[in-house]
Order: structure tokens, then sequence, then C-alpha cells
């Protein structure tokens, strides 16, 4: 299966030193909610739905728990899940505080 993609025009850079450049990036072909994916495991696994959900509530439950711990969980082939944040940047180390917003995020590679 290939890769598909879009390219995107996108400024880069930090300050007056922006650039305008060009990234590739995935292709959303479309969105599959939690209840189709519970009822495409039990499909292909054979396994009631109520305990696919049961076992899918419970692994969010827990990397949800072990990523507020700033543990970095891997998952096989599914990939890695770590916490990550982002935040303003500021001239100095002292102005680097909680004070200035710092949005929490979850990153799968």
């Amino acid at each position: 299966m290939a890769v598909r993609y879009v390219v995107r025009k996108r400024k880069v850079g930090f300050g007056t030193q922006k650039v305008e450049k060009y990234v590739a990036q995935n292709f959303i072909t479309n969105n599959m909610n939690f209840k189709e994916l519970c009822e495409e495991i039990t499909k292909i696994g054979m396994v009631p739905s109520g305990a696919v959900k049961f076992v899918l509530d419970a692994l969010i439950d827990t990397l949800n728990l072990n990523l507020r711990k700033g543990i970095s969980i891997q998952l096989g082939d599914f990939g890695q899940f770590r916490p990550g944040l982002s935040s303003e940047c500021q001239e100095t180390e002292k102005e680097t505080t909680v004070e200035h917003p710092i949005r929490l995020h979850k990153i799968s590679t």
C-alpha cells in the first residue's frame, strides 16, 4: 500500500526569519469511530463485541494513566505513545514558567 499525501505550504522559522516552504502531509481518506472499530475487530477476531469494547476501554484508560505519569508506552507494531507538550517561546530561562500556555498532547510514532 502506497502512502498517500498532499503537499502544503507552511511558514517555518522563528521571529522575523520565517520563510515559506513546502511539506508533505498524510492524506486522511476517512474516519472510523470507536463503535465501528469495535465492530470491525469483532468480525476479524471473532471475539464478542462486549469483550472487545471492554479491552479497548481498559487500554485507553491505562494509556492515559501512564502518559500522565510521564511513561512512554511501546505497543509493538501499533506504535509508541509518549506524553508531549508544546509551549510559547520565551527570551530567557526565567521567563519560561507555567504562567505561559503549555498544551499537553499525546504522540504516536
